[in-house]
């Protein structure tokens, strides 16, 4: 259950803390990531986080008021090598914009495969009635939407929107069976580049670019 707002303290802005106290809180992070590689959301205590961090739980409780804006901040920090991953290997290719976004979405896929529990952190943040990490939500959703618009460039502007849908609703749609063991990672991704073709290969898919 989502802790209630009025008992959430306020945590100190980022660019205001010292070098020294942004490298702790900088480890916090990493640290509630390297956990959800091995434990649920649900069963990952702050004293755990606290602990394998090295920090007194008082300390990670200044940094980070609740359970649920220490793992929205690191749901953040993991969205960030989605990014990266794309601008490395996709960003600068020549291929067209329909296969651009689909060999960025089989990154995500792949990036969901290895830490399938950052799926079960989406859906646990999704329902939050914290304002802050609602806006730390937000934030994860816009880095991963650039990417996506930025897959599509060449095509009409008009159309980015809707193929941008289109293609986050067949995903999560594909891993939430997935994430409940009713169909293969190998389904998700067959499922997956059929919905692209479809996208890019109806009337309103062939006048994309035009």
């Amino acid at each position: 259950m989502a802790r209630q707002t009025s008992e959430v303290r306020h945590a100190p802005e980022v660019d205001d803390l010292p070098a020294s106290q942004r490298a702790r809180r900088d480890r916090i992070v990493e640290t509630a990531v390297e956990l959800l590689a091995t434990d649920d959301y649900e069963k990952i205590h702050m004293r755990l986080v606290a602990d394998r961090a090295g920090v007194a739980l008082g300390t990670l409780y200044r940094y980070f008021p609740s359970k649920e804006r220490l793992f929205a901040t690191a749901l953040n920090r993991w969205a960030q090598t989605f990014q990266q991953s794309y601008e490395r290997t996709i960003r600068s290719s020549e291929s067209e914009p329909a296969e651009r976004v689909r060999r960025t979405m089989h990154v995500a896929l792949k990036a969901f495969e290895r830490n399938p529990r950052f799926f079960g952190l989406l859906m646990a943040l999704q329902v939050s009635d914290d304002p802050e990490v609602a806006a730390l939500y937000e934030r994860y959703t816009g880095t991963t939407s650039h990417v996506v618009r930025d897959a599509l460039d060449g095509i009409d502007e008009r159309w980015i929107e809707p193929i941008e849908t289109l293609v986050w609703a067949a995903v999560f749609n594909l891993l939430r069976r997935w994430s409940l063991g009713r169909m293969p990672m190998s389904e998700v991704r067959s499922q997956l580049d059929d919905c692209i073709d479809v996208i890019f290969s109806t009337p309103t898919g062939a006048r994309l670019a035009g």
